[in-house]
């Protein structure tokens, strides 16, 4: 082996050592790299779901409290009457109903205020009442949307500040309206921002983590950590990540970027709420997130680092051991890549010079020719097989130029390295061509003869082309110099050439309007505004644009013109256009007053005729028509002898003929006649027509109609009588003045200044009735001087003026000033027009213009163009635009690309087609922002019919789709006790039953239907606030009953459902009963006690049912039945309870249609004195229902209580009660019966029922003291001092009280002193075992004797036998009613059976 070999052998070995090495290096810093990866994977990983996470709490929690806002609001809206929605009844309910709204804020930390607004913005009812300023939001957003879209439900504002707090807020927003949708106002929540800031800080998501809550259909930011006050309300861009995926449809995710507010690169989640446009978005800062990791990869990298260094030795060591052998061979492998890769190059520079469609040549340097591609051989016309090295370039040249080529260009090109320019060659045929010569060395090396490349380019034909323009240029500059028109060409509107004419039409110095703006042609910047928007339109399109407008000098003088233009490249036409000018000044003025000439004979109201000098009828104008019945076709080509009737004597017309003969005009009067055969008579001039020799060529003759004046003067006196007459009797004052004082005057002048008569109105002068002076500043007097000349001297004279009424008010008139000839004498005569109307017409009008620039919203108007002519503050305010900046313009410069081509064009059709349009859509504000708006779009039409100018009016309904999201989440909660409503309860309960068929029968399910029992009276006598308070308590009750598995929701009003998983009917009952004992405990609310108890009602799957319908409807058969078996119970449901339940909403159904059908009628009871004497009657309702006849009161009675039916009811009972007494009166026998009525707690509750009863007494005309409410015991009690005030108050209008059912309750002998009573009524539970039952008869006894004591009249109910009657009537008891004395019937039966009137 020879030590070559063992060199190789040693170096191989050496090399697969380190291989090994390498491959085992290579996997160490692999793992390390993995694991590395593996660790920052984890810790994204983690950051992500930490992020995600918070995101989807954030919106678990905005839906929910959103969805409450909504139940709120939706509550606040059934709470208050329509009647309530005004300024006088929030004076006296204010307290009330902000009591009410403090309640539904318990525990409502997100609301920081609710209020309800009027139709015109104004605050009526708020929470926190004693803090809350009083403001008006008629110009938000939010309430104009609201207000002007019936639609609407629940809208968001954008981030406004409170003008109530003075804070950042959130406004969510309801309409309130009637039943037909009329707006009554809205009822408001402000969503507390500074709270979400507060909670934002609680969250660890490091020194620089974020979160945003922003809106999702418009991208605004809503609130923010860390604050950035300038951010908020605005949009993130469309480029921007989260909003790109969220627009492709996603509602959740995470990613990675830097932010664009402070440039922070952090790892963001976003969760978008399912009901709501809103959503958030969580950042965590990717440098903090990675400072631990960072840590780690430093001290592996430097691990790495390390190995890497010792690696590199060892193969630095090999590496110089085998660089001189590799370096021998890497020259032989250089050496033999450059030939191949200039072999590779020449033949590529080969294909490109014989496919050239330039000469290329390559020369020696004297000139000869090594190489000529094919191109430079057909330019010089070498033939293909001849060979270059028998040519020279020189020799293709002229002397000159081959002398100039040896001499000077191919030195200069060998010493500098190349050459430009022009040589001309001569081809062997003798065609001379300029060439473009380009020459530059591609050899030179010592010792080696230099070769020189030459491109050529033939310049023939862009030579000849030259040559074209300048005579065609010529050939333009001599038209145009020589034209009869102006012709110019503008630049952005400036000058940039223009002929000889355009200078002279305008009166410029030549040169003079170079670079000048075109304005100087217009008379007016408006003008020239308007003319170039119209043109360049027209231009731009690449249509011809020509019009006449007047057109200004340079001295400022005034002509006629007619313009032409059309632009050099429609696509940009400010950048070229041409236009031509042309004086039409005279051509103007001629055809003005040839029109005018015509239009005066046309339009004379004196008959024109023009005959040749033969007399025939050239010409009639239309007067001769209309006088004489001939057409003018007619009359054309005959003689006017056909108007003669005979009556005029033959030497008039000699006379006429003579005078014209002598060239004179002839005038007189003739009697002609017209076609229709009746004669008149015409005041006729007749004048010779000379032509220019003197020569009579035509005669005009002048007639005038007079026969209506010569029958006028002839009646002048009779209609001096009818001119009194209309005088007097005109409508407006006419007044006739004389001297300078009124001389007569008709009824309207003393009716509008109030003169009892002319005696003491005619001698005043227009200054003795005008005030000192005029409007104006002028004297009165001296004004009306100058008026009166002014009228005497043109005959006719209007003006306005101001009097003085005779009472010292001003009376604004317009006056006409007429003078006429009266009995030979000129007089003005003088109307007076009340202009008062006009005047506030004008002021109206005023008061329009300050409304447009002054209303809230944002008002554009366009021409017909859809060019913006005027715009408002609000516009200016709301779009960032000054008026200056988007006059002229197109409104798409406020368009945001959001809203698409297609709603563009449907928003075009419907305003071609019925003129208007509204709707929403998305623009951008100058500062980029982009924001919903509401548009509304209405066209200005001419009279013609022709749309003149476009109106638009918006607002940003950002505010309003924000609280229309935010409606939405309230669609599931319950506002007052945070449980499931009714709607969120069917889906739970669907899932709940889902989830139990799939597990078959192992799994029952039990729902419980909950009422708690005697709530409205809480709510009638404590007040709402009171039961709100109470339901609140027994939701928390109710929810710390059941496991936090099962399912409380509040239906509504005092009704709860509870849903039981996995339970039984063993284990129902066992909740039920649980739930019983936790509800009647005592409760202490606004420092009071209060007991309530509730009935329950069980349906269990699936024995029950086995659908949510099916259970919810047994659940609640089942608690009615626990109501009618004494309530405080619990049953099961069976099967007959259905039938029940059927039957009980059937009578509801029924009683709801009684009230509208008249199905309810009075029966009367009379009530006797001890002398068993009728002194009144007690009215009781009876129901005379279609199918089952006469129902009973204690069927229908509780059930209108249960229902709230009893207050309409009631209402109508006393209508009917005092429509009946009405009915009596003037009767001799009822006309003095005294009829008392009950009146449930409801009704008496009712905060406006003494303006219900006074305005019913008023209209009905009833007399208030033969009127009597009955009370029962407990409703007089509860709330003594209420029922007290509100007794007083009712007795105040006459009308007295009797407590019914006395002895029964629990009154207290104090309560009986204060209360304003007239009557006791001994209940007939007391009556009914008299004299018999010892204990009655003392509790008679003893009611009647504290019923004297007290000075109360006393009157047992229920008396049926002469033994009672003889009891009660022998210890002073002084009325009786009872079966006794008479049943309950009908009025017109209980009218018969009243004694006779004594006489």
């Amino acid at each position: 082996m020879s030590q070559g070999t063992a060199h190789a052998i040693d170096r191989r070995q050496r090399r697969m050592l380190l291989l090994w090495l390498g491959v085992l290096l290579l996997g160490v810093l692999l793992l390390l790299g993995y694991q590395l990866w593996l660790s920052h994977h984890e810790q994204l990983r983690e950051a992500e779901t930490k992020t995600r996470n918070y995101a989807a709490i954030f919106a678990t929690r905005l839906d929910a409290t959103l969805r409450r806002t909504d139940a709120v609001l939706l509550g606040i809206g059934r709470l208050l009457p329509p009647a309530a929605l005004n300024r006088q009844a929030a004076e006296r309910h204010a307290r009330q109903v902000g009591d009410e709204l403090d309640l539904r804020l318990l525990n409502f930390d997100e609301i920081a205020g609710l209020r309800v607004f009027d139709a015109g913005g104004r605050l009526l009812y708020s929470s926190g009442r004693a803090t809350t300023p009083r403001i008006e939001v008629s110009d938000r957003d939010y309430f104009i949307t609201l207000r002007d879209d019936p639609q609407a439900g629940l809208f968001f504002s954008e981030v406004i500040e409170s003008r109530a707090t003075g804070r950042p807020s959130l406004i969510a927003a309801r309409a309130l309206r009637d039943e037909q949708g009329t707006f009554l106002g809205l009822a408001s929540a402000v969503l507390d921002l500074a709270r979400y800031q507060e909670i934002f800080r609680a969250v660890d998501l490091g020194q620089r983590g974020s979160i945003s809550f922003r809106r999702s259909d418009d991208q605004r930011l809503v609130v923010r950590w860390p604050h950035i006050a300038d951010e908020v309300n605005r949009t993130l861009s469309s480029e921007h990540p989260v909003r790109q995926q969220m627009s492709r449809g996603a509602t959740s995710g995470s990613l990675q970027f830097a932010a664009q507010t402070d440039g922070v690169e952090r790892v963001y989640s976003y969760h978008q709420l399912e009901h709501y446009p809103f959503y958030f978005i969580i950042g965590a800062s990717r440098d903090e997130l990675f400072a631990g990791w960072r840590a780690r990869a430093l001290v592996v990298g430097m691990s790495a680092l390390l190995l890497l260094t010792l690696f590199a030795i060892l193969l630095l060591r090999l590496w110089r051991s085998e660089a001189r052998e590799a370096a021998v061979l890497a020259d032989l492998m250089c050496s033999e890549r450059l030939q191949r890769a200039k072999g590779e190059r020449l033949a590529v520079f080969e294909r490109l010079a014989e496919n050239a469609s330039h000469g290329i040549a390559m020369l020696q340097a004297n000139g000869e020719l090594s190489y000529a591609n094919p191109a430079l051989r057909r330019m010089l016309d070498i033939p293909a097989e001849a060979a270059c090295s028998n040519y020279s370039l020189a020799g293709f040249c002229h002397a000159e130029n081959a002398q100039r080529l040896r001499e000077c260009v191919l030195p200069a090109t060998i010493r500098d390295g190349q050459w430009n320019g022009e040589l001309e060659l001569q081809s062997l045929q003798g065609r001379r061509m300029p060439a473009l010569h380009t020459l530059f060395v591609v050899q030179s090396g010592d010792g080696e003869p230099a070769i020189v490349a030459d491109l050529l380019a033939d310049l023939s034909e862009r030579q000849r082309m030259e040559q074209r323009n300048r005579q065609l240029l010529a050939e333009m500059e001599t038209l145009l110099g020589n034209a009869l028109v102006g012709i110019v060409h503008l630049r952005q509107r400036r000058v940039v050439s223009c002929n000889r004419r355009l200078e002279e039409i305008f009166g410029y110095r030549a040169g003079e309007l170079i670079g000048e703006s075109s304005e100087r042609f217009y008379p007016s910047h408006e003008v020239f505004l308007r003319v170039g928007e119209r043109a360049y339109a027209v231009v731009g399109e690449g249509r011809n644009f020509s019009t006449e407008l007047t057109l200004r000098r340079k001295d400022g003088s005034l002509f006629w013109g007619a313009l032409t233009g059309r632009a050099i490249d429609p696509g940009q036409p400010h950048e070229g256009s041409i236009w031509v000018f042309a004086d039409i000044s005279e051509r103007q003025q001629a055809e003005e007053e040839s029109r005018n000439l015509l239009q005066a004979v046309e339009q004379s109201p004196v008959t024109i005729v023009i005959t040749n000098r033969n007399g025939d009828i050239e010409y009639v104008n239309p007067s001769f028509t209309r006088v004489t019945g001939y057409s003018r076709l007619e009359a054309i080509g005959q003689n006017p002898r056909i108007l003669k009737s005979g009556e005029v004597p033959g030497e008039v017309y000699q006379t006429l003929w003579q005078t014209l003969l002598d060239g004179k005009v002839w005038t007189g009067l003739l009697h002609n006649k017209r076609k229709n055969g009746t004669l008149f008579w015409e005041s006729v001039s007749i004048a010779p027509v000379f032509g220019d020799h003197g020569e009579v060529t035509h005669y005009l003759a002048v007639k005038e109609d007079v026969t209506e004046r010569l029958l006028a003067e002839k009646q002048l006196r009779e209609s001096e009588e009818a001119f009194r007459r209309l005088f007097e009797d005109a409508k407006d004052p006419l007044l006739l003045l004389k001297n300078g004082a009124f001389v007569d005057c008709n009824t309207a002048t003393l009716e509008l200044l109030g003169y009892p008569s002319k005696e003491e109105f005619l001698g005043l002068g227009p200054d003795d009735i005008s005030p000192p002076y005029q409007p104006d500043g002028q004297p009165s007097k001296d004004k009306a001087q100058a008026m009166m000349a002014a009228a005497n001297e043109f005959g006719y004279h209007r003006f306005e003026w101001t009097h003085r009424h005779r009472d010292g008010h001003a009376v604004a008139v317009e006056v006409t000033l007429t003078p006429i000839t009266l009995r030979g004498e000129v007089i003005l005569h003088t109307l007076w027009r009340d202009i008062s109307e006009r005047r506030l017409t004008e002021q109206r009008l005023r008061l329009l213009a300050a409304v447009f620039e002054n209303s809230a919203e944002a008002i554009m108007v366009s021409d017909r163009d859809n060019r913006i002519v005027e715009v408002n503050a609000a516009f200016s305010r709301l779009t960032g635009y000054s008026a200056d900046e988007v006059r002229g313009s197109d409104p798409r410069l406020l368009s945001s690309g959001r809203t698409s081509a297609d709603d563009y064009r449907d928003m075009w059709q419907a305003i071609g087609s019925s003129g208007h349009w509204q709707g929403e859509i998305w623009d951008r504000r100058q500062d980029g922002t982009v924001y919903p708006k509401w548009l509304s779009i209405s066209t200005i039409r001419g009279a013609d019919g022709s749309v003149e100018n476009y109106i638009g009016s918006f607002v940003d309904i950002s505010e309003r789709k924000a609280a229309e999201e935010r409606i939405r989440h309230l669609a599931h909660f319950d506002t007052l006790t945070h449980l499931p409503n009714r709607s969120n309860l069917q889906g739970r309960l669907e899932q709940a039953l889902a989830a139990a068929r799939r597990e078959g029968g192992s799994c029952p399910l039990a729902v419980m239907f909950l009422d708690l029992d005697r709530f409205k009276n809480i709510n009638d006598t404590l007040g709402h606030h009171v039961g709100d308070a109470l339901l609140l308590e027994v939701s928390q009750r109710l929810t710390g009953s059941v496991r936090a598995s099962d399912i409380v929701a509040r239906l509504g009003g005092d009704e709860f459902v509870v849903v039981l998983s996995r339970a039984d009917a063993i284990a129902a009952e066992r909740v039920a009963m649980k739930i019983l004992h936790a509800l009647s405990q005592p409760y202490q609310i606004d420092g009071q006690g209060m007991h309530t108890t509730s009935s329950i009602g069980i349906a269990v799957f699936p024995g029950d049912g086995d659908t949510v319908e099916v259970l919810m409807r047994n659940a609640d058969a089942a608690m009615y039945h626990a109501k009618s078996a004494g309530r405080n119970n619990v049953q099961f449901f069976t099967a007959s309870m259905n039938q029940a339940a059927r039957d009980r909403r059937q009578l509801e159904e029924d009683l709801h249609l009684a009230l509208q059908n008249d199905e309810f009628v009075l029966h009367y009871q009379p009530q006797v004195d001890s002398r068993h004497r009728v002194f009144g009657a007690e009215v009781l309702l009876r129901w005379q229902h279609p199918q089952h006849g006469l129902v009973p009161p204690g069927k229908f009675i509780p059930l209108a209580e249960d229902t709230g039916l009893i207050v309409p009811i009631g209402q109508w009972v006393l209508a009917t009660a005092c429509a009946q007494l009405a009915a009596w009166r003037g009767d001799a026998r009822a006309g003095e019966l005294q009829v008392a009525v009950n009146v449930s707690a409801r009704q008496f509750r009712q905060a406006d029922f003494v303006d219900q009863l006074q305005a019913l007494l008023q209209r009905s005309g009833a007399d208030p003291t033969r009127l009597k409410l009955e009370l029962t015991e407990s409703l007089v009690l509860d709330n003594v001092a209420d029922t007290i005030a509100r007794m007083n108050a009712i007795k105040q209008l006459g009308v007295s009280f009797s407590m019914d059912d006395f002895g029964t309750g629990y009154s207290s002998l104090s309560y009986l002193t204060r209360l304003p009573l007239d009557q006791l009524k001994i209940d007939r539970a007391f009556v009914s075992r008299l004299p018999d039952n010892q204990s009655d008869a003392i509790i008679a006894q003893t009611i009647v004797t504290m019923g004297r004591s007290l000075g109360l009249k006393v009157i047992a109910e229920g008396v049926e036998t002469a033994a009672q009657c003889e009891f009660l009537d022998r210890h002073g008891c002084h009325g009786y009613q009872g079966f006794m004395f008479g049943r309950p019937v009908p009025v017109d039966e209980f009218t018969r059976l009243l004694p006779p009137a004594p006489d």
